[in-house]
């Protein structure tokens, strides 16, 4: 076996690799390295030499964070937590530097030192069932060996025959028991034998000796730094994780604005501060008064756009203008870190802070007379302040139809303050938190001078210890800040990095196979197939690639476009086609997409590639080349291959901003300004559109009446948005704008609507037409004409209603991108439909009941993303591709139905992931899945996978993980979709061929009380001992009451409610319950039964066969509660079936099992096995995850017989246990008994050891 070493820049996370260290930590790591070597003593033993690693560690890293300490005979471990309590996270062995014969090395890994590290993990995960391992060390001081958890698991846990072994051998099952056995005859032989390398991170201290007392150098100590830090060995999240949000800066951000984070129905929500808060200084509040005071809403035509009333209309409005103004101060607070970055730290580039900007007038002054005009249009005075800003040609500075109607930011109140955050980032002189007012501006400049938004593609040491703040993380900021209210979630890079790379590769491979009809079967084979040294095989591959055209119709903060831009750029650069303007190809860089950011790597060093200026102000000609190169290649995808559409005119701002700062991260200074002036910014604006994206006037495809019109206008379409994408003059610009509007105009002409409305109108109009030509004066035709007239009109207002209302703000598709028509102006669609459409009820947006006829699968109870799929398949060309991240409720829920009907019958589902309630987003609750479809009918198998709980979706590969698990399926129907694997299938075997199906035991399932009116049927015990004490004979009908909540695992928890229980069973004359009738008589009008066949809103019950004072059920089986039972609820997350022999009624939400053998029944029920088989087998009907009646009368449960009649006592002597504890401690630990039960379950169903940790697992 050899060892296989990985540099330390490609063992840790491409991420936290470019985060720059602060100072003072960087400082006291080089401490802590001086007093770890000058501690060391050669004649010391082990455990003082343990004692320094221990120290080094705590001191630079762990202390007060993760314990640091011995676990039984391991020498020292990390825990996850502050205390030994918590889990073991990475295991140390240490040696002494003169044990050279236990140590390993490279030449001779297959030491005593890595049996002791094998024996200690299989130690901790299966004894201690540990799966919080991430990392393993060997080290003597000097040398520090790290290996990844991973392929210890891969290479020792997954190893059945091995692990066998070691559990037999741990079990002193083994001829030989001693630790020196396991290591010579079991260890060491399978190691020789199996394992032909094993991946590992070496340090040599030694070589960092020097280093540590440079002062220098010290930017040479950073991966060392981090190699060794939690984030790196505990694979923590990190400041700058790309998906994770920085919470302080957030906060800060929020208080700013005006803005707080609240909760509704569980659901995170930005709103507007609560009145006794807001403060008038806060920028969200300043823009509110002046809109209010000046009454500017009048100046919009469509309020109703913004909102339903006018506090709401205000609100949207004015938080629209305040995020196009804090766009534009980020964009610049980016670009001010750029220039600072291209000129070595030159601090003369500053420009976003009071001494530079006073006030709203001067910043407004930056918007429109600086950033929005070429230097040579601007006033003198104007270039004496800010002369060296570039000119970057972005609509971002443009004057937004808003801030023309409403207001500009030069009209907020300069004079208003506004109070210093609790947690702000600011300090005072003496370094502690700022307290009292700050002028706002003041300190919005402050608090983003507090950050570095200096992009990290190097690591540094930063000297002034700012948490750095980039793109990515301000795209998730601003997801969250517009996001919550429309069902959105920012999709985290993990997810979207993976579906980028998975649908772009696929269809780059399908478009060479179309091209070269060739028939590869995937990237790498295509990667060995282009002659990249050939000019002409790279033109025509480039040519190929920029063909492909890709939409997110719900595109939110434009993640996803982001995601694929960068993808398309890797993909290029791994075909190693990328070339320069000269068409040359560009030698010496590789381009990699890691969690959506580009690395863009110097061959040669190693080292990432980085743009600057030199003394002279001039770029390195290779340097300026390959800068040039990349952003012209990202300019050329974004203007010709990626597109996007929000409802949200919010959210469109924001994608525009995203898309923007990806091209500035590779802005170069131009060679015909002599290197004075920046590359322009393409006018993107016109692929990201504002609309309805479910919802068009027009049919998807033109239904073309005057064809040779229509030709004309799209040739003369497509050329005018060619141009406008290049075009860099203002007036130009606006020349082309009105150009295009006409056109547009124009071809809406020739489009029919597709209104259901407009369609009967035409039909019942030109009924009308033929008989206003017959000329009769038939009292009959008269009568129809008149009629027909009457209907035309109404229809004619119907139409007008909906195109002034349901078509508001509908995204016309054949329209607004000319890109997918052909010249024709025949539709012809995007190659790829790819996002993450919000998820609520469709009925909770009425206007998409008025275009249902519009959608096959529509079904008013589904949720709207079912929709964004069905809209997907229609706008892609045939063959294209869908990839969608939705709820994957669809796949089991009644409302998926139609949705899974219509993918079987009209596409190729490619890959369904259901990620089975790992947790993908940070705030949604939604349990999710990725769905990978082709516009193409194909009855193929579908492969997919059901993801483990065990699953890392933030730091594990899903693409490796779906190959490993994926299964295939065939026969689908439209019914519910089970995806269940071979070993799930072995296990479903045995439980029924072991087991007997519940509903032929001797049980009856019967359900609790639907009463009609609870307010009048339950009491409290308050309300109870008054009517006892005023009739005794009450006493006979109020019985106890149980709520779904209040039934746990075993026992029940009693919250004092009672049931007036007039059964109409009991045929009770309610004269002889006096108090009864008197308490039941104040909800009398409620309570009567609604008359047959009665017209018009009734106030009270259903129709019934019932008295008024009656419970409205007949409940026949009401003797059924006075038993000994198991009561179960079925909405239990948790699965939880109780005992009752205390004569608890339940609500109908709620059930009872009445029968013998009830206490083993309970152990089964409430076992590990029987919830796993549940889940995954036999839940059907109703709600995703509630426990139905049908799904519990197939559970199977072993009959009793003579061989199992021993398992079956052990677990009614537990179920006992279990019970008598509960009694008197109703939050006792009942895990030992617990985990009792389950392994005599295990044993009656005669599980193996692999299916029992399969549902250990779940």
């Amino acid at each position: 076996m050899k060892l296989e070493i990985i540099k330390l820049d490609k063992a840790i996370n491409k991420a936290y690799f470019k985060q720059s260290l602060k100072r003072a930590d960087i400082e006291l790591f080089k401490d802590n390295f001086k007093s770890l070597f000058e501690r060391i003593n050669h004649e010391e033993s082990e455990e003082h030499n343990k004692n320094i690693i221990s120290d080094f560690l705590k001191n630079t890293f762990y202390k007060n964070r993760y314990e640091i300490n011995t676990s039984g005979r391991k020498d020292l471990v990390i825990h996850k937590g502050t205390t030994s309590q918590t889990a073991v996270s990475v295991i140390i062995e240490a040696k002494s530097p003169t044990n050279k014969a236990e140590m390993i090395s490279r030449d001779k890994p297959n030491a005593k030192a890595l049996h002791e590290a094998v024996h200690y993990y299989l130690h901790e995960r299966i004894k201690n069932q540990n799966k919080d391992l991430k990392h393993l060390i060997i080290t003597n001081i000097y040398e520090w060996f790290i290996f990844d958890s991973v392929d210890f698991e891969n290479y020792f846990y997954e190893n059945k025959e091995f692990r066998k072994k070691y559990e037999e051998w741990a079990d002193k099952e083994l001829a030989g028991t001693k630790t020196d056995w396991f290591y010579s005859e079991l260890a060491k032989p399978y190691i020789d034998r199996e394992i032909e390398t094993l991946k590992c991170v070496h340090i040599n201290l030694l070589h960092y000796e020097e280093l540590v007392k440079n002062e220098t150098e010290d930017n040479k100590l950073i991966n060392l730094y981090k190699i060794l830090s939690p984030e790196h060995l505990l694979k923590l999240p990190f400041a700058n994780d790309y998906n994770k949000i920085d919470i302080g800066f957030y906060n800060e951000l929020l208080h700013i604005l005006g803005l707080e984070e609240t909760k509704k129905s569980g659901k995170k929500q930005i709103t507007r501060i609560k009145p006794k808060n807001r403060k008038a200084g806060s920028l969200l509040e300043n823009t509110i008064n002046i809109i209010q005071s000046k009454h500017r809403l009048e100046h919009i035509e469509k309020p109703n756009l913004f909102g339903n009333t006018e506090e709401e209309q205000i609100f949207s409005i004015a938080l629209e203008l305040v995020i196009t103004w804090l766009n534009r101060v980020l964009f610049l607070k980016l670009l001010e870190a750029q220039l600072i970055k291209y000129h070595k730290g030159d601090k003369n580039y500053e420009f976003i802070n009071i001494n530079k900007i006073k006030d709203f007038d001067e910043l407004d002054e930056l918007f429109f007379d600086v950033l929005a005009k070429r230097p040579e249009k601007r006033s003198n005075a104007v270039n004496q302040k800010f002369g060296n800003l570039p000119y970057l040609n972005s609509s971002l500075f443009e004057i937004t139809k808003l801030e023309d109607k409403i207001l500009f930011i030069s009209s907020l109140k300069d004079r208003l303050t506004l109070e210093v955050s609790k947690q702000t980032v600011l300090k005072d002189k003496q370094g502690k938190r700022l307290k009292g007012k700050l002028n706002t501006l003041e300190y919005l400049f402050n608090f983003l001078n507090a950050y570095s938004f200096s992009s990290d593609d190097k690591a540094e040491i930063q000297n002034d210890n700012r948490t750095i703040i980039n793109a990515a993380v301000l795209g998730l900021i601003f997801e969250k800040i517009n996001g919550y209210k429309d069902g959105s979630f920012y999709t985290p890079s993990f997810i979207t990095s993976y579906m980028s790379r998975e649908v772009i590769r696929n269809t780059v491979v399908d478009k060479f196979n179309e091209t070269y009809k060739k028939q590869f079967q995937n990237f790498e084979q295509l990667k060995d197939f282009i002659d990249f040294s050939d000019e002409e095989e790279r033109q025509k591959a480039n040519e190929i690639i920029n063909s492909v055209k890709i939409c997110d119709p719900a595109v939110g903060s434009g993640h996803f476009l982001v995601s694929v831009l960068n993808e398309l750029v890797a993909v290029k650069s791994e075909l190693k086609i990328l070339s320069d303007a000269a068409g040359k190809r560009l030698r010496g860089i590789k381009i990699e997409n890691h969690n959506d950011e580009l690395e863009i790597i110097d061959e040669e060093t190693s080292e990432p590639f980085q743009y600057f200026v030199n003394e002279k102000g001039n770029p390195p000609s290779e340097i300026q080349n390959v800068q040039k190169a990349i952003f012209n290649e990202k300019r050329n995808l974004i203007e010709n291959c990626i597109y996007g559409v929000d409802i949200n005119p919010k959210s469109v701002l924001i994608c525009r901003l995203r898309l923007w700062i990806e091209l500035l991260k590779n802005t170069f200074y131009t060679e015909e300004s002599n290197f004075k002036f920046l590359e322009t910014l393409p006018n993107i604006d016109i692929n990201i559109k504002t609309g309805n994206s479910l919802i068009s006037k027009f049919d998807t495809g033109l239904n073309i009446f005057e064809q040779k019109a229509v030709n004309h206008l799209i040739t003369q379409y497509k050329f005018i948005t060619d141009q406008y994408k290049g075009v860099t003059d203002y007036e130009q610009k606006q020349s082309l704008r009105e150009q295009i509007s006409r056109l547009k105009t124009e071809l809406g002409k020739y489009a029919i609507p597709r209104d259901k409305y407009y369609r009967k109108y035409l039909k019942k109009k030109d009924e009308l037409g033929k008989l206003l030509n017959v000329n009769s004066t038939s009292k009959e035709v008269v009568k129809k004409i008149s009629e027909l007239s009457e209907e035309v009109a109404k229809l004619e207002g119907r139409y007008k209603d909906n195109y002034n209302n349901v078509y508001a703000n509908s995204l016309e598709w054949s329209v607004e991108f000319p890109e997918i028509l052909t010249d024709e102006g025949k539709f012809r669609g995007f190659d790829i439909v790819i996002g993450n459409p919000p998820y609520f009820s469709i009925s909770k947006e009425p206007k998409l009941k008025e275009v249902n006829e519009n959608y096959t699968i529509f079904k008013n109870t589904a949720d709207i993303y079912t929709l964004f799929v069905e809209r997907g398949m229609q706008i892609l060309k045939n063959k294209g591709k869908l990839c969608m991240i939705t709820s994957n409720k669809w796949l089991r829920s009644a409302y998926g139905e139609n949705l899974r009907e219509y993918l079987l019958e009209n596409t190729t589902i490619d890959k369904i992931i259901d990620f089975d309630g790992l947790k993908v987003f940070d705030e949604a609750t939604v349990d999710t899945g990725i769905i990978e479809l082709r516009k193409q009918k194909n009855g193929k198998k579908i492969n997919t996978v059901r993801f483990d709980k065990t699953f890392n979706v933030e730091k594990d590969d899903i693409g490796k993980y779906f190959e490993k698990h994926k299964i295939e399926l065939s026969g689908l129907t439209k019914e519910s979709w089970n995806f269940v694997s071979e070993r799930e299938k072995a296990i479903r075997t045995k439980l029924e061929k072991k087991g007997k199906a519940l509903e032929s035991w001797n049980i009856n399932i019967n359900r609790g009380i639907t009463t009609g009116l609870n307010e009048a049927f339950v009491i409290d015990t308050k309300t109870k001992n008054r009517l006892i004490k005023s009739d005794k004979s009450s006493e006979k009908l109020i019985k106890p009451l149980l709520r779904g909540r209040d039934i746990k695992k075993y026992n029940v928890d009693f919250s004092d409610l009672w049931i007036i229980s007039t059964f109409p069973a009991l045929n009770i004359e309610i004269e002889n319950y006096k108090i009864l009738k008197s308490h039941l008589s104040k909800f009398k009008t409620r309570l009567k039964s609604k008359p047959q066949n009665y017209k018009g809103n009734w106030s009270g019950r259903k129709t019934g066969n019932f008295e008024w004072f009656e419970i409205q059920d007949n409940t026949a089986y009401y003797p059924e509660f006075q038993k000994e039972k198991i009561i179960f609820t079925k909405a239990s997350q948790t699965k939880s079936f109780a005992y009752d022999d205390k004569g608890y009624y339940l609500q109908n939400t709620s059930y009872i099992l009445t029968g013998e053998n009830l206490k083993y029944l309970l152990g089964i029920l409430n076992s590990k096995l029987i919830t796993y088989a549940f889940i995954n087998f036999y839940q059907s009907g109703g709600i995703e995850g509630e426990i139905t009646v049908q799904a519990m009368n197939k559970i199977p449960i072993p009959e009793i017989t003579p061989a199992n009649k021993e398992l079956v006592s052990k677990i009614e002597i537990l179920v006992n246990e279990i019970l008598e504890v509960k009694e008197t401690d109703s939050q006792v630990d009942i895990s030992k008994q617990e985990t009792a039960i389950n392994k005599l379950v295990y044993q009656l169903y005669d599980l193996t050891s692999e299916e029992i940790e399969m549902i250990e697992k779940e």
